[in-house]
């Protein structure tokens, strides 16, 4: 076990939430390393949290702790786990925002949290991250075995990666995600341009965008550029700019990256 905790949330930094859910965590393993993924996720938003959790839970160590938290089913009948794959836990609410992470890196047992004593000892109907899964996770991050949190259980709420589709000479997917920077972030990975050539374009929304680019920089300041990004997906950027207030675009934009016809000229 690392010790290492990773925290994903739609909480924000404005208020109290993520200092009293780290609070409580060190309470419960005092020797704990939080490491904050973004507590940025748009409110409600659990395909995004997924999302988030999928591109980054891959770069910590063997025995990490991922907690998640983007739970707008808090205090109903949705269950919390923990979920053990095959170099991490998994720990948060019951309603996909694991399962993209945990199902890439092969899930071998989950289990409901249902040993509440082990937990903080009054449990908010409306706060399961301070009470419930910032306690699970730590416990989880000293050594404490994912069975003694509560019975195994044979399903979980699962997403699945939107697929592209590929036709000859192209791969046709949409935008999954628009970061930080309003780069429009897509399901096509470096993987579905095998096979169109060392010549492709882009287009979005049904409007050609250009050649795909290898940096943000090969265009000028103010120009969009198609590229491979740092998730291995296909996305549109402007170069110091938002592609998303660009183009109007978002969630759901079709973006197609097809083989470039060399000029015969």
């Amino acid at each position: 076990m690392s010790g290492i905790i990773s925290i994903t949330t739609d909480f924000g930094l404005t208020d109290p939430y993520v200092g009293a859910m780290k609070g409580s965590m060190l309470g419960f393993n005092p020797d704990s390393t939080l490491v904050d993924i973004t507590h940025q996720v748009g409110h409600g938003d659990v395909f995004a949290g997924a999302l988030a959790l999928l591109a980054a839970c891959p770069c910590f160590p063997e025995g990490t702790v991922h907690l998640a938290v983007v739970d707008p089913g808090v205090g109903s009948a949705r269950r919390g786990i923990a979920v053990e794959t095959e170099r991490y836990f998994f720990v948060g609410p019951d309603n996909g925002l694991l399962s993209l992470a945990a199902a890439k890196d092969g899930i071998k047992r989950v289990v409901e949290l249902t040993r509440t004593e082990l937990f903080r000892p009054e449990i908010s109907p409306t706060f399961h991250g301070r009470d419930v899964f910032g306690p699970a996770a730590a416990l989880l991050s000293s050594g404490t075995g994912i069975e003694e949190l509560g019975p195994v259980i044979k399903d979980m709420e699962m997403y699945r990666f939107p697929e592209p589709t590929k036709e000859e000479g192209l791969a046709r997917g949409e935008v999954i995600y628009v970061d930080h920077f309003g780069n429009l972030v897509s399901n096509i990975s470096e993987p579905d341009l095998e096979g169109l050539g060392p010549d492709i374009e882009v287009s979005l929304g049904g409007k050609l965008i250009g050649d795909l680019a290898d940096t943000y920089a090969s265009v000028p300041e103010g120009i969009a550029a198609p590229l491979v990004g740092s998730s291995g997906l296909v996305e549109v950027a402007v170069h110091l700019g938002s592609a998303a207030e660009r183009f109007g675009a978002g969630r759901g934009t079709e973006i197609v990256a097809e083989k470039k016809e060399r000029s015969t000229e």
